[in-house]
Order: structure tokens, then sequence, then C-alpha cells
């Protein structure tokens, strides 16, 4: 069991790349990582099909007794969340500062 995984996004999370990513991201659960970071600062574009990804697995490591963060999406990406009312999946930053919430988590 590691202590924690980070998994960077990128580019664009989209009905088209959701169902590789949830297969990668389950199977990231499957190795019981204490915890699971998902940095999404890299990602250019997010639709409601990648909000609902990241809730399905959320919801996965909440079953899994993982503790979950997703951290970092700007612009764009953070207002799809904002607009389907789903910004509290989203963990909090303090811009500048990096995940200080994290700062006790081994990466």
């Amino acid at each position: 069991m590691s202590t924690a995984t980070k998994v960077v996004l990128a580019g664009e999370i989209d009905l088209a790349s959701v169902p590789a990513l949830e297969a990668a991201l389950l199977g990231t659960l499957e190795e019981r990582p204490v915890r699971l970071i998902l940095d999404l600062s890299a990602v250019d574009f997010l639709d409601s099909s990648g909000v609902h990804l990241l809730e399905r697995v959320r919801a996965a490591a909440d079953r899994a007794a993982v503790a979950f963060a997703a951290v970092g999406p700007d612009g764009p990406a953070r207002q799809v969340f904002e607009l389907c009312g789903r910004e509290g999946i989203l963990t909090a930053v303090s811009p500048g500062r990096g995940p200080s919430f994290l700062t006790d988590w081994t990466l």
C-alpha cells in the first residue's frame, strides 16, 4: 500500500477521453493508496462528462476508504464545475502557495 498517489491530468477531459481515464483512475484505486490526489492544473477543457467522472472516482475512493483530493482547475475548466453546481468536488488551494493542505501528505 502506497502513502499517496498523485495523478496529473492534462489536455481535454470530455466524452471521448472519459472511458480511458475512468479505467485508469479506478485501476489506481485498486492499488489501495492511502490518498489519491488528482491535479487538474493542466486541464485545458472539461465538459460535464469530466465532472461526472470525478464524482464517480470520488465515490469509488470513498467506498475504498481512500482519501480523495481534486485540485488545480483554472479558467474554463473551473467554470464548468461552478456551472454544474459541483465545485464542492474540488479541494481549495491557495494560489501561489501550492496545495498547502497536502503538505503532510507524502507523494
